[in-house]
């Protein structure tokens, strides 16, 4: 299983891996999440055979930031390396990048798994993050 730069996957592919996940609460507010990795910095996608297994994408400007957005890898197929293949792909492709950010649920394995791939908390740069969210969409 090959790491594939720029295939958007379809609509269908993406909702069906997201749900598995357990990601249903995304696709509630993102309706064509299809336009939202066709309009991405760069998407990187893992396919077994003909079945998207994982991917993720970038937004930003790629020079002084990108946005490492959804991580997402089929349950089957976790623990197997390729979350971390992808985010490497991305921290490769973009080493020149002045910032690099993501944003995962507070967990331990998370925590465990970006520190691994040399993420910090934002307060060990001194640094403080915000977010707001359109609690409007339906």
């Amino acid at each position: 299983m090959d790491i594939i730069k720029d295939k958007i996957p379809n609509q269908n592919e993406l909702v069906d891996l997201y749900r598995l996940v357990g990601w249903d609460f995304y696709m509630e507010k993102v309706k064509n999440i299809e336009a939202c990795y066709k309009a991405s910095l760069c998407v990187y996608t893992v396919y077994d055979q003909e079945r998207l297994i994982g991917c993720i994408r970038v937004v930003g400007d790629g020079m002084s930031i990108i946005y490492i957005q959804d991580v997402v890898v089929h349950p089957n197929y976790q623990h197997q390396g390729i979350a971390t293949a992808l985010v490497n792909e991305v921290l490769m492709d973009y080493a020149s990048c002045y910032q690099k950010v993501l944003i995962s649920e507070d967990d331990e394995q998370h925590r465990n798994f970006y520190k691994k791939l040399g993420f910090h908390f934002l307060s060990e740069a001194s640094c403080m993050g915000y977010i707001q969210l359109n609690q409007d969409i339906e």
